[in-house]
């Protein structure tokens, strides 16, 4: 087929929400409800500061400035020793105050109070379940017990009238103040012209010959899915294109320590470097200890953040531009290995009595 020219989805979408809603299988009876909670999602209901939802819809312009020397050593004494333990930070901080003493350097604890402050980066904490069973999002947000072990969401012994300490948590990163951050920044920025100057090309030779398709199939944005989402302006070039991943990951060889990490990839990037550590951005953390029953519980942060922007629209400074513009970030693909795909699609996975096979 040609895309743009599918068949359009036949029956009401208000009676298949209806049939959702009125399931008496559990899990889609929950799974309508957390459909509904990113459906309605507002920034408001995000869980960001509300200095970091004001920078979302008034973004700042140009590098950060940072006019205190020794903070900006700080800064830079961190960012240089991101990939090693605390103690190194701590150790050649102690060493140049040790030379110079009159130095100011900001302690780790300090610099990483601040980068949320500098960057609007801000992690989103969640309540979750002491077993990792589900988190406390979404028809689950005002529960105080797990429905599916009955541990209790809050620490009994040290939780007050006045104050409840929840015995677990994860930490969510919202991807909106990520891409302002990316296009703010000249040399980031400028790698969003990839994917932009095809889509150009593309529309620019839809215009002599409307049933155009490229002649040479050599990235995603070549693919009937994609084209149909350039031609029916579900995506424009100025939006950013995302690829959301999960997987779990054991941390320590001798023990179990099994843990869910979930991440965005920015496609708007060119293949040679969009899949390289520093292109790739951390989404969400599940510390474990055991794998989540309920994953759209601890996916719901992330996809109502998603949706929230998508339906309002990012405002971004782009540098690359050197303008104000308004992005709609598109997600395209959301990727995982044959366990946790079976998590994120809601199939029954390869361990039940009837698989899933279709997906």
């Amino acid at each position: 087929y040609h895309p743009g020219e599918e068949p359009e989805n036949i029956g009401p979408r208000e009676e298949i929400e209806d049939m959702r809603a009125a399931s008496e299988i559990k899990h889609v009876h929950i799974a309508s409800h957390f459909m509904a909670t990113v459906e309605n999602a507002t920034l408001e209901s995000s869980g960001l500061h509300e200095d970091i939802i004001h920078r979302l819809r008034h973004p700042p312009q140009g590098q950060i400035p940072i006019e205190d020397a020794d903070h900006r050593l700080s800064l830079e004494l961190f960012l240089a020793t991101r990939n090693a333990s605390e103690n190194v930070y701590h150790g050649v901080r102690d060493a140049i105050k040790h030379y110079y003493p009159d130095i100011n350097l900001l302690s780790l604890a300090q610099v990483k109070g601040r980068l949320p402050i500098l960057t609007g980066v801000q992690s989103v904490v969640n309540d979750m379940c002491i077993n990792s069973c589900l988190a406390y999002t979404g028809p689950f947000k005002n529960d105080d017990r797990c429905i599916h072990c009955g541990e209790p969401r809050y620490d009994e012994r040290r939780s007050s009238a006045a104050k409840r300490i929840p015995r677990q948590h994860f930490h969510t990163i919202p991807i909106g103040p990520t891409l302002q951050a990316l296009r703010r920044n000249l040399e980031s920025a400028q790698r969003f012209t990839y994917l932009r100057e095809h889509m150009v090309h593309f529309l620019q030779e839809r215009t002599h010959n409307p049933r155009h398709l490229p002649s040479v199939y050599d990235d995603f944005d070549t693919g009937s899915d994609f084209l149909s989402a350039i031609i029916n302006q579900d995506v424009v070039p100025d939006d950013s294109v995302l690829m959301f991943s999960v997987d779990g990951a054991q941390l320590y060889r001798n023990k179990s320590s099994d843990c869910w990490i979930g991440i965005f990839m920015v496609l708007n990037f060119a293949p040679d470097i969009r899949f390289l550590k520093d292109s790739i951005f951390p989404a969400f953390t599940i510390p474990g200890p055991k794998a989540p029953v309920y994953y759209d519980s601890f996916l719901c942060p992330t996809m109502e953040h998603l949706s929230a922007i998508q339906k309002e629209g990012l405002q971004i400074y782009d540098a690359a531009q050197q303008k104000n513009i308004l992005d709609r970030p598109y997600l395209a693909y959301a990727g995982a290995d044959r366990m946790a795909l079976a998590l994120i699609s809601g199939s029954a996975g390869h361990r039940a009595k009837y698989g899933c096979r279709s997906f």
